[in-house]
């Protein structure tokens, strides 16, 4: 993987680790803490919060609010395929969608230093569609949790995925990167 950190593990081998979790608070079946990862010569360092249920990572250097989100689990689900094991230990399903939300990440960023002007073209025409059918929407300013707005953040995931070969996580939190990338 392209994402890599060497450390070598109690029995002198070499174990190559995507990424440093460090949790600073665990309470009430939530970890929260940073992540920090290297890519292309280049140290990203994120916020993350999860739960059985959730994981959401938040960029803090070097760009500032990109957010990635991995899947909510319904909770009569949570039990066999959480995110947290009932210990509160990351599961392998945690981990990897630590990896994916990882990616997006990366793919934000590619695009934001490549093809920044592609992620606007992408979101106004999202924007004109959102705005025939609610002409009180502000640029920039879409709110991704209103579920009035769901098939707007469904239609940039699906337009960006066509357009840049990769499917993110969840359209809530694409949504809410390209915005802060555009106001930013």
């Amino acid at each position: 993987m392209f994402v890599a950190n060497d450390n070598a593990s109690l029995d002198t081998q070499k174990v190559t680790q995507d990424f440093v979790l460090e949790i600073q608070s665990h309470n009430n079946h939530q970890l929260q803490g940073s992540l920090q990862f290297d890519y292309l010569h280049q140290h990203f360092e994120c916020t993350f919060n999860i739960s059985a249920s959730d994981i959401k990572l938040k960029s803090v250097f070097p760009f500032k609010g990109l957010v990635t989100a991995a899947p909510t689990i319904p909770s009569y689900d949570i039990t066999q395929t959480g995110y947290l094991t009932n210990n509160d230990v990351i599961s392998k399903k945690g981990n990897q969608q630590i990896v994916w939300l990882i990616l997006d990440i990366i793919h934000l960023y590619n695009l934001s230093r490549l093809k920044l002007s592609s992620i606007k073209e992408v979101y106004d025409e999202v924007f004109l569609v959102a705005q025939k059918n609610d002409p009180s929407l502000t640029y920039g300013k879409i709110n991704p949790h209103q579920t009035i707005n769901e098939q707007y953040t469904e239609l940039l995931k699906k337009k960006l995925k066509r357009k840049h070969k990769h499917d993110y996580t969840t359209a809530i939190g694409l949504l809410a990167s390209v915005q802060n990338l555009i106001l930013q």
